[in-house]
């Protein structure tokens, strides 16, 4: 309330004193002292009340009232039309707030930011934190940007470009025109031309499934009437590169001599068990260095081992990983969360090696390699633990 108020005070002032001014002109057309105090009843626009006073006062023409009327309040349809999203999901509150929308409360609802330190925030902006789902996190979720041309929605992104900047969605090449970070969002003009897909630097946290899908996607056939034609030339595109490579059937590739590529298809957090296991348990007895990680899409790095060594120490060292807090380094204090800063070290490195890697999914992928891919390797070294 302290912080709302000084903002009503100048439409508290302005309502004051349009008041006062209307009784005067009414009072000077001649018209009784409750006609103004009738029309501040039953009429809710302040400049429509002066202008049915000088109708009252002469020949009084109800269609040709009507019509000034409705033309001086037009502007409203455009205030309505930019509070669209502000007023999406309120329930009955919403012809309230519909109703109650004028000039002043347009301005403060629709350009005003709660101030910092304040936990009660009032009015629509209010009902906009408190209808998100975002209201109920604890911890911070990935912002997404709207990508937009004129009025057509293209897809969203996690971290928007600088202005100027290329970025490829929907099958096409776009230019970002402006970026909105207020209300998260990036317009575009379409252009030709090609660029690598732009995602931002933290592609947000990708479950394996979607992997898993990608993966599926990329070693079938399978036609999709709705891509626009420039997107099924880059599926088509990627399928073919796919096949070549062997990156859809085989997750370790040799780039040549001791370089290696590995594609797992895991997930954020599964990759990044799989990463911590292969240079914390592996890197020394397979001799591998100069890991360059892609989250979550693939590592690469050299080599000294071949590719049945590599699959037979990656199941053996995962089979023995008895505790996940064995990935994480011994002076290690990963913050991965908005609070970790807050607690005690030993309770963030145990959260993120319980909480955060997925340990077991990563098993899981590491063992579908041993049995499908190299099943000579991993039978010679799971035995004992199978039977």
């Amino acid at each position: 309330m302290r912080a709302a108020f000084p903002l009503t005070v100048p439409i508290l002032a302005g309502f004051v004193f349009l008041g006062i001014t209307c009784g005067i002109y009414a009072g000077s057309l001649g018209l009784p002292w409750w006609v103004p105090v009738l029309m501040s009843i039953v009429i809710f626009a302040g400049s429509a009340e002066f202008v049915v006073a000088s109708q009252l006062a002469g020949a009084f023409d109800p269609l040709t009232t009507f019509a000034v009327v409705l033309i001086i309040n037009a502007r409203h349809l455009f205030y309505g039309l930019s509070m669209l999203e502000c007023f999406r999901g309120l329930g009955r509150k919403r012809p309230y707030l519909i109703f109650g929308m004028c000039d002043e409360t347009f301005s403060i609802n629709y350009a005003t930011e709660p101030p910092e330190g304040i936990d009660l925030i009032v009015g629509l902006a209010g009902e906009r934190y408190t209808t998100s789902f975002k209201f109920y996190a604890v911890f911070q979720e990935n912002e997404e940007f709207t990508v937009r041309s004129e009025s057509a929605e293209l897809g969203t992104i996690v971290n928007p470009p600088p202005p100027g900047e290329r970025i490829a969605i929907a099958g096409a090449c776009w230019v970002v025109e402006e970026v909105d970070w207020k209300r998260h969002l990036v317009y575009c003009t379409q252009v030709k031309g090609r660029v690598p897909a732009y995602f931002g630097d933290c592609p947000g946290d990708i479950h394996t499934h979607v992997l898993e899908r990608m993966r599926r996607l990329l070693a079938t056939h399978e036609t999709y009437p709705y891509l626009l034609a420039n997107a099924r030339a880059r599926l088509a595109q990627a399928r073919r590169t796919a096949e070549l490579s062997g990156a859809a059937a085989e997750p370790l590739i040799n780039l040549g001599g001791d370089t290696w590529v590995l594609i797992p298809w895991l997930g954020s957090y599964g990759f990044l068990a799989l990463e911590r296991l292969i240079k914390i348990k592996c890197a020394k007895e397979l001799g591998i260095s100069g890991v360059d990680a892609s989250r979550p899409y693939f590592l690469q790095f050299k080599m000294k081992a071949d590719a049945e060594t590599f699959f037979r120490v990656l199941a053996d060292e995962a089979d023995a990983l008895e505790d996940p807090i064995e990935l994480v380094y011994p002076s290690e204090v990963p913050y991965f969360d908005k609070y970790d800063e807050l607690l005690p070290a030993e309770l963030v490195r145990k959260g993120f090696a319980e909480g955060v890697l997925d340990v077991e999914g990563m098993r899981r992928c590491v063992r579908e390699w041993g049995w499908h891919l190299h099943p000579t390797a991993f039978s010679a070294s799971g035995d004992d633990s199978v039977m």
